[in-house]
């Protein structure tokens, strides 16, 4: 098997696996009970958030544990009413979006352009799920908090604050937030070699929550249920893990995908130059590798790779389940027939060097297979608008 989907979910790291194994064994008990063995899990508990909030910059206050990204993108939405978010979000953060009273989707290099008076969020991808591209969120930071203080200037006590989705970041990015500049920010364990189903939202101090989940008063009131403890200790192993190994990873991505594209590119030219390949950049998550193939059932891609043991994406896993056009791949223009034909690979700890040939290889023969089906004049239509949009 050749799993090129890392971006989507994560084999549980083994360094994790043992952290966790006493809390879903020995220590079940619940970090809420007055009793000793209680006691000692809810400490457990609580130096987990501290290892978490160590690997950010950030204070223990400032992190709320929770079910996952999802969850965290919620809840980091639910006290405004005026949002922005870009239009390379994942669809949790539209949907999280949509429910507010006044929210906007801007192209991403238009953000800070479309602050207004009564903006009281901003959302933007540390780095987006569907081409790995990473955004400029120090830039964007500098002008909230340029706003911020002309707002003061003004007499304008409308808040404004940045949030970052930052689930694809952690093993390539440092995430320190002082450095980054963010107010909220929102992390997913299961990207990263952690579990499922946990996660964690980063709120400043002094950012005010909404909780979405009353009950118990745990989290501080913010996320009421019995603590995934298992799953914090295991989310903060991994965490640490990702931000301890960033450098490294980003040497290790480079190599692999240098020797990925050396491979396509040398059979490029028996696709007759249709398929489009999405090229890395500076400004790209290193473990990306984006295909389009225009014309050409992605699906179908798919399926003909999982019989050959290559298992790839395409696009985000909350999209692709519900057979949408992918919003991003929309906004940047694309035809419906580039859409449908778009592959996502992600990279990721079960990938060596040696699989990128045969992946490579697998990925080409596929496309060719598939190719045979697209009419003559389709054909000649789409090499003709592969020209006119050159390279993604």
């Amino acid at each position: 098997m050749i799993y090129l989907d890392h971006a989507a979910a994560t084999p549980l790291l083994p360094a994790v696996r043992i952290a966790m194994e006493p809390y879903l064994s020995d220590q079940f008990f619940n970090p809420s009970a007055l009793y000793l063995p209680a006691i000692r899990v809810r400490e457990a508990y609580e130096n987990a958030r501290q290892e978490l909030a160590m690997a950010l910059g950030a204070k223990s206050a400032e992190i709320t544990l929770t079910a996952g990204a999802t969850e965290s993108i919620h809840l980091a939405f639910q006290p405004f009413k005026n949002v922005i978010i870009s239009d390379m979000e994942h669809p949790a953060v539209r949907a999280a979006a949509a429910a507010r009273p006044n929210s906007r989707i801007v192209r991403r290099g238009y953000i800070t352009e479309a602050i207004k008076p009564d903006t009281e969020l901003i959302s933007v991808a540390l780095a987006d799920s569907i081409f790995g591209s990473i955004a400029p969120i120090a830039k964007i930071a500098a002008a909230v908090k340029t706003e911020r203080a002309n707002r003061k200037k003004s007499g304008n006590n409308t808040p404004i604050y940045l949030h970052t989705d930052a689930s694809q970041a952690p093993n390539l990015i440092n995430l320190n937030v002082a450095r980054l500049g963010i107010d909220l920010m929102t992390i997913s364990a299961s990207k990263i070699g952690g579990p499922k189903q946990v996660g964690l939202l980063y709120a400043k101090a002094g950012v005010e929550l909404t909780p979405l989940i009353s009950g118990g008063g745990q989290e501080n009131g913010l996320r009421s249920g019995t603590e995934n403890v298992a799953g914090v200790i295991g989310f903060a192993t991994a965490l640490k893990h990702a931000q301890g190994h960033a450098h490294a990873n980003q040497k290790h991505y480079n190599k692999l995908t240098d020797e990925f594209y050396k491979h396509f590119h040398r059979d490029f030219n028996l696709l007759d130059e249709y398929c489009i390949l999405a090229t890395r950049t500076g400004k790209t998550l290193a473990n990306f590798i984006t295909i389009i193939a225009p014309g050409i059932d992605a699906e179908r891609l798919v399926y003909l790779l999982e019989t050959k043991g290559v298992y790839v994406a395409t696009g985000s896993a909350c999209s692709a389940k519900n057979h949408e056009e992918n919003p991003t791949l929309k906004a940047y223009g694309y035809r419906p027939e580039w859409i449908f034909g778009y592959l996502r690979i992600t990279l990721g700890s079960t990938n060596t060097l040696d699989q990128m040939q045969p992946a490579a290889e697998a990925i080409l023969d596929a496309i060719r297979t598939e190719s045979k089906r697209i009419p003559a004049d389709t054909l000649k239509f789409i090499q003709q608008e592969t020209k006119r949009l050159a390279i993604v």
